[in-house]
């Protein structure tokens, strides 16, 4: 695979997670709007905060993509199979 279509992959990857995440956090949101007994739970303040993300190698993505279990989301946009069969 050619170095511009890894990131071209990579960028697609990401945005698919990114709002598969989003999505997953607006129907919690949207659930506990709905719930009628409310419990409010203090956490203590972090002391730090994540400044950066470093980059995944293809080696490491590819890894998690095999360890994915053999199953899909009716959310997901591509199913775990192609998505394996993909990266072999």
């Amino acid at each position: 695979m050619e170095p511009a279509e890894a990131r071209r992959l990579c960028g697609q990857f990401s945005r698919f997670f990114v709002d598969k995440l989003g999505r997953i956090a607006e129907v919690i949101k949207s659930r506990l709007a709905t719930h009628t007994r409310r419990t409010v739970v203090q956490r203590p303040q972090s002391q730090s905060e994540m400044i950066c993300l470093t980059a995944a190698t293809v080696d490491e993505v590819a890894r998690q993509i095999k360890w994915l279990p053999p199953k899909s989301s009716s959310s997901d946009c591509l199913p775990v199979s192609l998505l394996k069969a993909t990266s072999m």
